[in-house]
């Protein structure tokens, strides 16, 4: 049973450590006060009323041969987010002549949190679904494992109660 749940770790733990250093370096990165650099500017305004409609906003990047694909439309009232944010992209805001669509300029670290926040494009964000369940599995086949290492077991047991405690403090403060 000890070689299954070896198995299982070591495949899963391969298997996501993309997500286990992306994710953490990202939202690092963020509370550490590292926020990415984001740059707009408007590259070209529209005298049309201001529209939530995927296929109008669609054909105004068609009539400009504006080569832009977007997934989804994350509306925040009178600006509108093209996503996946997790890469250059386009916000549309309301204004009183109609609509500007203001080009996004991200940095790969302003990237990494985007991705980190849910901004990517779909299958990313199952794919961080998936990569939670899989976290989980990871944990509990190393608990397994750890099991089976009576020795170690101590100094696992002390570290988790000091984890526990800090947590708790963190909390309480």
């Amino acid at each position: 049973m000890r070689k299954k749940w070896l198995t299982l770790h070591i495949c899963l733990a391969g298997l996501f450590l993309p997500f286990f250093i992306t994710i953490p370096l990202s939202g690092t990165l963020y509370l550490l006060g590292f926020k990415g650099s984001v740059k707009k500017s408007v590259a070209f305004s529209v005298e049309a009323p201001f529209t939530k409609d995927r296929q109008k906003i669609e054909s105004v990047f068609k009539e400009r041969e504006i080569d832009f694909d977007f997934e989804y439309i994350k509306d925040r009232g009178k600006l509108l987010v093209l996503r996946p944010a997790t890469r250059n992209h386009y916000e549309v805001a309301r204004t009183e002549q109609g609509m500007d669509f203001i080009k996004v300029d991200l940095d790969w670290i302003r990237v990494l949190q985007e991705l980190h926040f849910g901004h990517g494009p779909t299958l990313i964000k199952k794919l961080q679904i998936v990569f939670g369940i899989g976290f989980l599995l990871v944990v509990t086949s190393g608990f397994f494992l750890l099991v089976g290492l009576k020795k170690l077991l101590p100094i696992f047991l002390g570290s988790l109660s000091l984890g526990v405690v800090v947590l708790l403090f963190g909390f309480l403060v």
